[in-house]
């Protein structure tokens, strides 16, 4: 979670550096928002695991944006994944960023065909 705090500090502006941000002054190019979403907000990653001949399956899992790793890879965690769930990392995302994670969606959580 601090690493996600570091990532948006780094591109936000600062007044202490002329409303420049750190990522603009280090690198000496404006840094690309286009990439970050809402912190927490649904998402289905993409499952690549399905056989061709599985066509009923469900396509997506169901879990929740906890980080970046960079521009273009995603952290999500996986509620229903084992005991804990589980944080995977991938790039193949549908974002829901009116939905966001409650103790109720343990229960009654429907996956994205």
């Amino acid at each position: 979670m601090y690493i996600t705090a570091a990532y948006f500090l780094n591109r936000t502006l600062t007044r202490s550096l002329g409303r420049k941000t750190p990522f603009e002054i280090a690198y000496k190019k404006k840094p690309m928002l286009v990439h970050l979403y809402r912190y927490s907000c649904r998402v289905y990653p993409l499952r690549k695991q399905i056989a061709r001949t599985d066509k009923l399956t469900l396509k997506a899992l169901i879990g929740y944006l906890v980080g970046f790793n960079l521009t273009n890879i995603y952290r999500i965690w996986l509620p229903k994944a084992g005991r804990k769930g589980k944080v995977i990392h991938t790039r193949d995302v549908t974002f829901r960023e009116d939905l966001f994670y409650t103790l109720e969606d343990d229960d009654n959580i429907v996956p994205l065909i």
